[in-house]
């Protein structure tokens, strides 16, 4: 050190009186303005905070799911880095078929913590249900790398891939699903679909004739796709009873970690108001696919396959309603208005034979409702059956005691069939019938 130096903890830039060369003064402006610019203070620059993904309007919600998700919610903001609360309030909305928040919440959760198999595996199959099926793959890629035997997940993809139409990549994946777990039936399912797609319906029809399969969840939709087989073979009598033994089934995935999602389930009823909200606001295509989803997880539930009814309905998707509302009225055999909705539905699908049975298995129960009477004169009309569309006229007032209430019931008709050429014919006979009827 040289006289007059003064040494400091810091080093010698520290002291002011320290000698800079003059050549280095700009060189030396310029990396400190850069580094101001930056941001840099000694200790980084702070991460950009995330969106927490709430939906726009819950004012139609159920109160109690409400109150989950401004508790999920508060929980990430106090916790923004805590990759479990992402993932919590991803399977939140998950459970309540709420993509498309779910998925930037597991976005969220995978960026903080990619390690977690199950944070992957559900942030792949909601990219694959909002029609990313690429980005879906991709994730699955880390799940097989973190749980390379969860036979599910490789299920998955050979669907997803199937759905792709790379077929032989299909089949290794179910392939290898199956030799995790040999009584997998969406995994021979899957099988079955891609001996289909590869033209030998006879490899296809062993898979889907084996006794495990007839024995599973999924025996309905096997009888489907062996009428799809047997349409390949040319026997078409055969398969047209295989296609309507599996009429209206869908694929069971045995899948534990997507079972995990029942303790964030909060009722069904949740859902049902959310799709009624839906359609309220016109978005019924919104509603359908949310009720499609929950009817493939409670096919059983009266009033999911009701509302879905309605909503295809709403659509003009007549066989769909019949099927949907089909399912309900078999769910709840003694609800007569439930029976009308289904006629009405058959008379739109063209299936009058039907709708006639449906309406009088409806007045058996009710014969004081004028919609069962409409819907019976209807499918009668339609039917161009009019000696028994003139006694079910009479019927009519029978039933509902008053030749006015009758004639209202017919009126509506005509305002549905204006153009039928047996109007006129009608009309003369039935005025002669309303002139001896008492008034």
């Amino acid at each position: 050190m040289r006289a007059g130096e003064r040494r400091t903890l810091a080093g010698p830039m520290s002291d002011p009186t320290f000698p800079v060369p003059a050549a280095l003064v700009p060189r030396l402006m310029l990396t400190c303005s850069l580094l101001l610019l930056a941001g840099c203070t000694g200790q980084g620059s702070p991460p950009t905070p995330r969106e927490v993904p709430v939906p726009a309007a819950v004012s139609g919600f159920d109160p109690t799911l409400i109150a989950l998700i401004d508790e999920a919610v508060a929980a990430v903001k106090q916790a923004p880095t805590d990759a479990h609360a992402w993932r919590d309030l991803g399977q939140l909305y998950e459970a309540h078929l709420m993509l498309e928040w779910a998925l930037p919440a597991y976005t969220a959760a995978v960026e903080l913590d990619a390690s977690d198999a199950r944070v992957q595996y559900r942030l792949a199959l909601a990219r694959m249900q909002n029609g990313d099926l690429h980005g879906g793959l991709k994730s699955l890629d880390r799940v097989h790398q973190l749980e390379p035997d969860y036979a599910p997940a490789w299920c998955r993809r050979g669907a997803s891939l199937l759905d792709l139409g790379q077929v032989g990549e299909a089949r290794l994946a179910f392939e290898r699903a199956l030799s995790m777990d040999p009584d997998n039936s969406a995994c021979t399912i899957g099988l079955a679909q891609v001996a289909l797609q590869e033209g030998d319906p006879e490899r296809a029809l062993e898979r889907l004739q084996s006794a495990t399969l007839m024995e599973s969840p999924n025996a309905a939709l096997a009888h489907r796709l062996q009428g799809k087989a047997l349409f390949q073979l040319g026997r078409e009598e055969q398969a047209q009873s295989e296609i309507a033994r599996g009429q209206g089934a869908r694929l069971v995935m045995n899948d534990p970690w997507s079972r995990e999602l029942k303790v964030f389930k909060k009722g069904t009823s949740a859902l049902l108001l959310r799709a009624t909200r839906l359609m309220d606001r016109g978005k019924t295509a919104m509603a359908v696919e949310l009720l499609e989803e929950l009817f493939a997880r409670e096919a059983e539930n009266p009033k999911v396959a009701r509302k879905l009814g309605v909503a295809h309905a709403g659509l003009a998707q007549w066989p769909q309603a019949v099927a949907a509302l089909s399912v309900a009225s078999r769910l709840e055999p003694g609800d007569a208005e439930l029976k009308v909705s289904l006629a009405w539905a058959e008379i739109m699908a063209g299936d009058n034979e039907a709708a006639l049975s449906t309406t009088l298995a409806a007045l058996d129960q009710n014969a004081a409702d004028p919609a069962a009477h409409e819907a019976r004169l209807t499918a009668l009309l339609k039917l161009e059956r009019i000696e028994e569309m003139i006694a079910a006229y009479r019927a009519t007032q029978d039933s509902l005691g008053s030749l006015t209430a009758a004639q209202t019931c017919l009126e509506r008709v005509r305002t549905l069939n204006p153009d039928h050429p047996a109007w006129a014919d009608l009309q003369e006979r039935i005025e002669a019938l309303e002139d001896d009827a008492p008034r």
